[in-house]
């Protein structure tokens, strides 16, 4: 039964402050009051305000069959996910040093969940096999409270973040490394999970081929570049050495936008009976002029 997707938003408030006022007042419940309003004001930075910076799964999701890349892993198989569910939880831990600025450190954790439609061909006739699929997405954040305390967010302001890391449960496929060269940037990544400085993030050239290089545990892995932006997903070529490489091409634009590796299992896309294996690297880049305020 098709269930319609649904986005919940579960605040879970993890922190131990020591914000003015809160130990020297006489109202009880001031200290409570204040820490809820500086949490909720972050959590409008992380989701709202800079919503399309932390994206937690920034995959491409086909609607329908004809939305289907030309390419698929071998010529008589096509697939796509279809997403039902998605449930979003934050996590905010305070610090409030006194002399210095408040620092918070967020987590955003994401859970997908729908189908994995399969097309094969089997004795001339189309197959049509679907699987389960549940994937759980992970992006930390740090913001610091370095703003006006007029500013619609009381002061905070998002200054790094990670990539997203996205897995199936118990999943088997590994990432090692990303290469990403386009015009003179050449950077390879190890892992998803560094906090890089906003300012800092990977900044591509406009009108630019951009190459993507992976390289996974597992040289039967298929592997994908999402380009949601473009609504495009792209197969990478298999080297034959546990290596595979596609090619995008920037256009014209500014600001944030998001490339995600998809590796799944041979056993997802070519085993009727194989259960969904899959481990996704999402990072998010800019194109254009960098905003000075980064």
């Amino acid at each position: 039964m098709l269930r319609t997707r649904t986005l919940t938003v579960a605040v879970m408030f993890a922190a131990t402050m020591s914000l003015h006022g809160c130990l020297s007042s006489d109202d009880s419940t001031a200290g409570v009051d204040d820490a809820s309003t500086e949490e909720l004001a972050i959590e409008s930075v992380a989701l709202q305000e800079m919503g399309e910076y932390t994206d937690l799964d920034p995959r491409f999701y086909a609607t329908d069959e004809s939305d289907l890349p030309e390419s698929a892993p071998i010529s008589t198989v096509r697939w796509r996910r279809e997403l039902v569910s998605f449930d979003k939880t934050i996590e905010i831990t305070i610090h409030e040093p006194g002399d210095e600025p408040a620092t918070a450190d967020v987590t955003l954790t994401g859970e997908s969940a729908g189908l994995l439609h399969l097309w094969a061909w089997e004795n001339d006739d189309v197959l049509k096999i679907t699987k389960d699929f549940a994937d759980v997405g992970t992006r930390r954040l740090v913001l610091q409270k370095i703003r006006d305390r007029a500013h619609p967010h009381r002061g905070w302001k998002l200054v790094a973040m990670s990539g997203v890391e996205i897995s199936s449960p118990r999943t088997t496929r590994q990432i090692r490394r990303v290469r990403v060269q386009a015009g003179r940037v050449d950077e390879t990544f190890t892992n998803v999970t560094d906090l890089v400085r906003v300012g800092n993030l990977l900044h591509l050239p406009n009108e630019s081929e951009v190459v993507v290089t992976v390289e996974t545990a597992d040289a039967t892995d298929a592997v994908f570049l999402h380009i949601r932006h473009e609504r495009r997903r792209v197969e990478l070529e298999n080297n034959g050495d546990g290596t595979f490489t596609g090619r995008y091409r920037i256009g014209a634009g500014r600001g944030p936008r998001h490339a995600v590796i998809d590796v799944l299992s041979h056993g997802t896309l070519y085993d009727d009976e194989a259960a969904y294996d899959n481990v996704a690297w999402g990072y998010t880049y800019l194109i254009g002029d960098v905003d000075p305020e980064l």
